[in-house]
């Protein structure tokens, strides 16, 4: 792995202090600004409703916010996340180019063009923009340092045109802090996905030279398409925002949240993420902002909720010595029991995912090479067992005696009787290197050699067939 060059402020070292994350909230009113002044959060992200997967708000009402907004004294950050082809891309870009950036101060974006145009594109087409951050969302997928690292790179080497004097680090061009100074627009932040474990996070943002946001408290999206999953089913009109539960027909999974709307159908999981009992691990591991997502709970309980979650971050600025303390548990702990919506961590503990892997395998039907002959391919009642013969040299005979172990772990042993090759013809004997000396006496393109046999009564396809 390359050297990477860490900003020491981000960096995590023993020496630096650990910091509590800014709160970042979504708004669609000014009542919810006013609500967010109350509980002290530092960042709203404002959804133009055909910018953002979830928005509401027309470009008017957009610009107006986002100036109330800035008047409270709220960084604000316009939402960019739709799913896009070609048509769609532009329709966005015409969009973005007729809005008033001056009380934006960042921009949230998560398709790769969306990032490229953000970076070298918009303050080209649009006027407004005098000094932007980029927000790129990597919650999709780029689980490793070095995927993570690249988005980084490129969008550090390609905020606005370098100077002559720009520094070349690793075999790449830097911008440098001058040119930098000089861009319209800079990759300010990276928001990581909620796949990570608590060590990959903490290995990430140590290598990486810009703030990181993580989702701390909301829906876990398991599913987003373009395509009304729930419109073609009830008469609604085109711009109605249609809301649905969902149980999975073949295992005991309910309560799934389904939103259909002008920019397709999202469906979410019945918990929510929550990681608000371990800001203290979040400021260990330098954790800049922590996004709360309450855009699906009750709204006249939003405001509670959003000052619980202050009072615990703040609860967790007291430090004694290197120690964080464990003053906000109580709240924390509290916050959950209250919450309507029951949370869980996903994998920030651990990904285990593949513990269960063990589990569904059929230890039944794994091969043993002792004795081995082959397994059962087909059996038909009153007629015949076949048995393809897969073991080094396997050979049946009649009046062989040989074991038959089934997929539910019992065995039976039988004699045979009788015997037939695949073509129907009786035989003495099957050997499975017989297609490899004989050629063309087989003619299953798989080049196993097939024995059948008479029905074998209880006995099922995967049978293990071994010698006595």
């Amino acid at each position: 792995m390359s050297h990477h060059q860490v900003n020491p402020q981000l960096s995590g070292d023993a020496g630096s202090q650990a910091r509590v994350p800014r709160l970042s909230t979504y708004v669609a009113s000014v009542k919810q600004i006013d609500e967010c002044v109350s509980a002290c959060v530092s960042e709203v992200i404002i959804s133009h409703q055909n910018l953002a997967r979830l928005g509401t708000l027309d470009s008017l009402a957009l610009t107006e916010l986002a100036t109330y907004a800035k008047a409270c004294g709220l960084k604000t950050s316009l939402e960019w996340d739709i799913l896009m082809c070609e048509p769609e891309f532009h329709q966005a870009v015409r969009v973005l180019k007729e809005l008033n950036f001056e009380n934006f101060d960042s921009i949230r974006v998560q398709d790769p063009g969306a990032y490229e145009y953000a970076l070298n594109g918009l303050a080209v087409d649009n006027s407004s923009v005098k000094k932007l951050g980029v927000h790129f969302v990597l919650e999709t997928g780029n689980h490793n340092l070095e995927a993570i690292l690249k988005w980084q790179n490129y969008g550090l080497l390609n905020c606005g045109l370098p100077n002559e004097g720009s520094k070349v680090q690793n075999g790449l061009k830097s911008a440098g802090p001058i040119a930098s100074a000089q861009s319209k627009v800079n990759l300010e932040r990276l928001v990581l996905s909620i796949e990570l474990t608590e060590a990959s996070l903490t290995e990430i943002i140590a290598n990486l030279q810009v703030e990181v946001e993580l989702l701390g408290l909301g829906p876990i999206l398991l599913l987003y398409t373009p395509r009304h999953l729930l419109r073609y089913q009830v008469v609604a009109p085109n711009a109605a925002t249609l809301f649905a539960t969902a149980e999975c027909e073949e295992n005991s999974h309910k309560g799934f949240r389904i939103i259909d709307n002008q920019n397709g159908t999202f469906v979410f999981h019945e918990k929510d993420y929550c990681l608000i009992d371990r800001v203290s691990a979040l400021m260990r591991m330098n954790c800049s902002v922590l996004r709360v997502d309450l855009r699906q709970q009750d709204s006249s309980a939003v405001p509670d909720y959003l000052g619980q979650i202050s009072e615990i971050c703040e609860a967790e600025k007291t430090q004694v010595g290197h120690q964080l303390t464990r003053a906000s548990e109580g709240l924390a702990e509290a916050f959950k029991a209250s919450y309507p919506t029951k949370v869980l961590r996903c994998f920030f503990q651990a990904n285990a995912t593949d513990v269960l892997l063990k589990h569904l395998k059929n230890k039944n039907i794994e091969r043993k090479d002792e004795g081995y002959l082959g397994r059962v391919v087909d059996s038909t009642k009153g007629l015949y067992t076949i048995v393809c013969l897969e073991g080094n040299n396997a050979q049946l005979r009649v009046g062989d005696r040989v074991t038959l172990v089934s997929p539910a772990g019992t065995s039976k042993e039988i004699e045979i009787s009788s015997l037939k090759n695949i073509e129907g013809v009786q035989v003495d004997e099957v050997s499975a290197s017989r297609n490899s000396q004989e050629g063309a006496d087989c003619d299953l393109s798989d080049g196993h050699e097939y024995a059948v046999l008479p029905f074998v009564k209880g006995v099922l396809p995967e049978t293990m067939v071994y010698s006595v």
